[in-house]
């Protein structure tokens, strides 16, 4: 081989790399046609066919249709933030009931093998793919964004702080306590 033909060998596994490692790393942006912290409406017009499924916290879920593989997509948000979403799998040769763990074993390999390259990238950005089975023969691969639920978390707790703050000053007992002067006596 000459050396031409062995840089544009090199080159193209190169960039075909790249390729491979930007398509993985999409799911930093989203799931699918979806974005991170995307709100329900958005989400809606993203995807045709959602059934909203009532309860806390709010999940649209799109069904699979029959012989196909996927059997439902759910997108779950928490204050109108898309942060989860789980798939459905249904292996061929799956038990109807009962867990599938070939097949759990099989979505983890190609997980595995497909984000490998990309982990260190998902961890910074706080992404998280796992994989698990359930008693159904579903094999259920869930993407979850942390880095969102982070920020929910927090604000919610300096929320909590403030209103515990406020409620203590506001309350009848400071009031009181304000009014003996204790202030001027230290």
């Amino acid at each position: 081989m000459t050396r031409h033909r062995i840089r544009i060998t090199l080159i193209t596994v190169f960039v075909t790399t790249i390729g491979l490692q930007a398509a993985d790393l999409a799911l930093l942006d989203g799931y699918g046609d979806t974005k991170w912290g995307q709100s329900a409406e958005e989400v809606q017009s993203a995807i045709v066919d959602l059934e909203e499924i009532k309860g806390e916290p709010l999940i649209l879920r799109q069904a699979g249709k029959d012989g196909e593989i996927i059997q439902k997509t759910e997108y779950a948000f928490t204050e109108d933030q898309l942060l989860h979403v789980s798939v459905y799998f249904k292996m061929p040769d799956a038990p109807a009931r009962g867990k599938d763990k070939d097949g759990l074993r099989y979505i983890k390999e190609q997980l595995d093998a497909k984000y490998k390259a990309v982990r260190k990238e998902f961890n910074n950005a706080g992404i998280r793919v796992s994989a698990g089975a359930n008693a159904t023969g579903h094999v259920v691969v869930s993407y979850h964004n942390t880095k969102i639920e982070n920020e929910i978390v927090k604000r919610r707790r300096a929320e909590a702080k403030e209103a515990k703050e406020k409620e203590y000053q506001e309350g009848e007992r400071h009031k009181k306590m304000t009014e003996t002067g204790v202030g001027d006596l230290l």
